[in-house]
């Protein structure tokens, strides 16, 4: 079964989906996330805007994200959060609560979207993972789903809003499904963590040697 978005974050993913328009958002394999069941999604992190770009790029699910504690603070901003599905982080120690949201979510069939990076880049390399992404893949066995972005930073903040950089691109690899033997191994987790980055890291450097045609970008955002 696919979960019904919430109203709130329909609303959200309608908007930021018009307004990137105008940044010449690029979105390629969207349709690699499955249309219904648990799905976990790794992307590379460059802005405060990844999310966003990562959630309206999905038009047929509810992308669920971890956002650091410190936004949850303000009633408005937590309100906000939590009404497009979001759930706070530290990002400073082992959160179990959230390990255990995103494993809850996993569990009903949803959608989670995690940054393993835990922090933004400042180009479009990739840094070191922490690794409750593959913590989360061991436990739960669930497809997980690679993606790239890049020209966030460089268009969204560094232009502070202002269109005309860099044409935002997002690239969604196919779902990687490990076996039972892959995820029972004693260094299971390394072996998950090293796997996802280097599927991410590999759609990181596709996107930067081919060179990119007309995205094959749905008609509207709305739910299939």
């Amino acid at each position: 079964m696919k979960e019904p978005a919430q109203p709130l974050y329909r609303f959200g993913r309608w908007l930021f989906w018009n307004w990137f328009r105008l940044y010449g958002l690029r979105c390629y394999g969207w349709e690699n996330v499955p249309s219904e069941g648990p799905c976990l999604i790794v992307c590379n992190h460059q802005s405060f805007m990844d999310p966003p770009v990562l959630g309206c790029s999905v038009p047929h699910r509810q992308v669920h994200f971890m956002a650091k504690k410190e936004l949850f603070r303000l009633w408005p901003m937590r309100m906000a959060l939590q009404g497009v599905g979001c759930f706070p982080v530290d990002r400073h120690r082992s959160d179990r609560a959230a390990m255990k949201r995103a494993t809850e979510l996993l569990n009903a069939a949803s959608v989670v979207g995690l940054f393993p990076e835990g922090t933004r880049s400042h180009d479009n390399t990739m840094g070191p993972w922490h690794p409750g992404a593959a913590v989360l893949v061991a436990r739960t066995g669930v497809p997980v789903v690679p993606a790239a972005v890049v020209n966030t930073r460089q268009n969204l903040e560094e232009r502070r809003l202002v269109p005309g950089g860099p044409p935002v691109s997002i690239r969604f690899g196919a779902p990687i499904r490990l076996d039972q033997e892959e995820l029972e191994g004693r260094d299971r987790v390394r072996y998950v963590l090293e796997r996802l980055h280097r599927a991410v890291s590999t759609i990181l450097e596709e996107m930067a040697t081919a060179r990119e045609g007309s995205a094959p970008w749905p008609s509207s955002p709305k739910e299939r």
